[in-house]
């Protein structure tokens, strides 16, 4: 069974006695399922993969009363086979196993028109590919750090002879993400977005890391974590920029206030009026910068902290 151990060290718990086993994963997942609003009872199911985990799966959908559980395993090709249940299909599981080794969609969501929610146990990178689809579309959609992080908390109160409350599930999940999750910034050249980013890196902590807009650049984004990003003027505007900005990061646009951009009917606000759309589709929120680094700052990091994991159902 995959198991993230980093995961343990970062609550303070110590890996020898905290590593969950399948009961404790049974109860991660069943909390996470409850947490993200999934009703599973009655529905169709597809469990993707093999091992501990994808049994740990069907065993918990078949307990919560789902009225078809479809179990899929990779062909020697490496991929998931298509089958004629997909339409039937109302949640997704994928839970192959090291399922953070895949960068990938193991199967498109477009077989499956009945589609209510997807879960990915996935751990790194916080979300995935399949994750990032389903958030696109707005189904209900789940990552594996919850889930990970409820299990050591369970195995950890097990230890202790206590039991767990979901708020410590969500205070320890909470805790993780912040030390996980990238803080990303981005807008035009000498419109706010770097000595905002300057001032956020002072007040986070966090290491200021420019992310050239190149290709090298681009690539280098999935490889960070709990960095303060400055993204490049135009990285926002290249499609295969947003996986791996959207992988392990929250990104704000910098920009400045929507009247004075209405107003301005110069060269610049016509090239606002252009990037825009673009721009918010890449940025999971915009912020107003009306020249005080400080201010706009503030309101990122008090945002940050209030929700480091943005669903991006744009």
């Amino acid at each position: 069974m995959y198991f993230d151990s980093s995961i343990l060290t970062a609550l303070g718990l110590d890996p020898a006695r905290a590593t969950p086993g399948p009961q404790e994963v049974y109860l991660g997942l069943f909390a996470g399922v409850y947490r993200a609003g999934m009703t599973l009872g009655g529905k169709t199911v597809l469990v993707l993969g093999e091992g501990e985990n994808a049994s740990v799966a069907e065993q918990l959908v078949k307990d919560l009363g789902a009225k078809e559980v479809i179990c899929r395993t990779r062909t020697p090709g490496g991929g998931f086979p298509a089958g004629e249940e997909d339409a039937r299909v109302e949640y997704l599981i994928y839970a192959d196993e090291p399922a953070h080794d895949d960068d990938h969609l193991p199967l498109s969501l477009d077989a499956f028109p009945h589609l209510e929610g997807v879960v990915d146990m996935t751990v790194r990178p916080l979300r995935s590919r399949l994750l990032l689809t389903a958030e696109e579309r707005d189904l209900l959609s789940m990552g594996g750090l919850f889930p990970t992080v409820a299990a050591a908390v369970i195995r950890a109160a097990a230890n202790a002879g206590a039991t767990p409350s979901p708020g410590e599930m969500d205070r320890a999940y909470k805790t993780l993400l912040l030390a996980r999750a990238n803080l990303a910034v981005t807008g035009l050249r000498f419109d706010g977005a770097e000595p905002v980013a300057k001032v956020l890196s002072r007040l986070s902590g966090r290491p200021l890391v420019r992310v050239p807009n190149t290709p090298a650049g681009i690539a280098s984004l999935s490889a960070y974590e709990g960095k303060l990003l400055l993204l490049e003027e135009g990285i926002a505007e290249k499609e295969e920029a947003l996986y791996p900005a959207a992988q392990n990061s929250r990104i704000v646009f910098v920009a400045p206030p929507l009247d004075t951009l209405q107003e301005n009917r110069d060269t610049l606000g016509e090239k606002y009026r252009r990037i825009l759309p673009t721009y918010s589709s890449f940025c999971d929120r915009t912020f107003e910068y009306r020249g005080d680094p400080a201010t706009t700052a503030r309101a990122i990091y008090d945002s940050f902290l209030s929700d480091p994991y943005l669903r991006r159902n744009i």
